[in-house]
């Protein structure tokens, strides 16, 4: 990590409080184990692609993945995009939600106190909110709008979730 991105993460933990919740090194969830995580796709969508995503973070596979309404393309109309990071543990997916608090425009978020997705939650809005990031267990999951005309993003965050939470205690 570069100097000015380290002061940046370290600011950003300071700002949420990282340490009361990132220390513990339970999760309220068992561990998640993932072969290759592949994200619900809601009626009247589709997958438009998937690549590596740039950053590793502290993830062992990291993919992100861009969904789009139906009969579009992923250049214009709502497009939603999933960055998940499948990582060895749970603090380890806690460091990378906290990398990509701190890496990507996602500042804005506030913590969600309760959860509304997963053990540790930021969003942009308590009301069908533009961005979600979440980890659930052993995976931190970003959900959000970018594409020409913004959409919510809950109910795909929930989906992910849903999909995380089927996935626990194996």
């Amino acid at each position: 990590m570069t100097d000015g991105l380290a002061d940046r993460r370290r600011r950003q933990e300071r700002a949420y409080e990282f340490e009361r919740w990132a220390r513990p090194v339970e999760s309220r969830t068992a561990a998640t184990v993932l072969v290759a995580f592949q994200p619900c796709v809601p009626a009247g969508f589709s997958l438009a692609g998937a690549n590596d995503y740039p950053d590793r973070l502290h993830a062992e596979r990291v993919r992100r993945y861009f969904i789009a309404q139906k009969g579009r393309r992923t250049t214009g109309g709502l497009v939603v995009e999933i960055v998940a990071a499948e990582c060895d543990s749970s603090v380890d997916a806690r460091a990378s939600v906290m990398d990509l608090l701190a890496t990507q425009m996602v500042n804005m978020l506030q913590p969600a106190e309760p959860p509304d997705f997963g053990d540790v939650c930021f969003t942009s809005s308590r009301n069908d909110p533009a961005c979600v990031l979440f980890a659930r267990g052993t995976v931190a999951v970003l959900v959000r709008s970018v594409g020409s005309i913004a959409v919510g993003v809950e109910e795909f965050a929930r989906c992910c979730d849903e999909q995380l939470r089927g996935r626990t205690n194996r």
